[in-house]
């Protein structure tokens, strides 16, 4: 899309990252969660939804709890802007219960 000037959309994002759920591959998931957001995007339920299957096929059960936690309370706004380790706003892969929580806040 983009070799062709076509900037992607929050759809197409959204493809992108239900593929990384199925393939259970969390840190090209963040790492497309960062992109959503450095093109100006705001994440929606599609794509908590699929950052929470991505974590799930990994393993990383505490990582989709926190991203279900980050959807049910206030977030900051360091959080809406991604300024959590990673650029994401959301939890890095594979690290604790209590980070993962803290950082989706």
């Amino acid at each position: 899309m983009r070799r062709e000037g076509v900037p992607p959309d929050l759809v197409s994002f959204n493809a992108l990252l239900g593929a990384c759920a199925v393939a259970g591959d969390v840190r090209r998931a963040l790492e497309t969660l960062r992109q959503l957001r450095a093109s100006g995007h705001t994440p929606d339920v599609v794509t908590f939804t699929s950052l929470i299957k991505a974590y799930g096929k990994a393993g990383l059960v505490e990582g989709s709890e926190a991203v279900f936690e980050a959807m049910q309370f206030p977030r900051t706004a360091a959080s809406r802007t991604g300024a959590q380790p990673g650029g994401t706003g959301m939890p890095p892969a594979g690290e604790g219960t209590d980070a993962h929580v803290a950082a989706a806040r």
